[in-house]
C-alpha cells in the first residue's frame, strides 16, 4: 500500500528514485527540483528558483509545514 504522502508527490509529477524510495525528483525542460524525505524532514534543492518556491507553496498546502 503506497503511502499517502508518496502518493501525493507522485500525482503533483514528482518521480521516486528507484535507487532510493525516499528522493523525489521533477523535471521540466532545463530545469529540476529533487528532494530527500526522511520521516518529517525535507531538504529542497533544484537548479531554478521560481520551481522551487513553486513547490514550497505547494507543499505548504498540502501538508503542514513548520520552517
Amino acid at each position: 500500500m503506497e503511502h499517502q504522502v508518496s502518493s501525493s508527490y507522485l500525482k503533483d509529477g514528482f518521480t521516486m528514485m528507484e535507487e532510493n524510495h525516499c528522493m523525489y525528483l521533477k523535471h521540466s525542460n532545463n530545469s529540476f527540483i529533487i528532494f530527500p524525505l526522511y520521516v518529517d524532514d525535507i531538504l529542497i534543492d533544484g537548479n531554478n528558483k521560481e520551481m522551487i518556491d513553486t513547490t514550497k507553496i505547494w507543499l505548504s498546502s498540502n501538508f503542514k509545514i513548520n520552517s
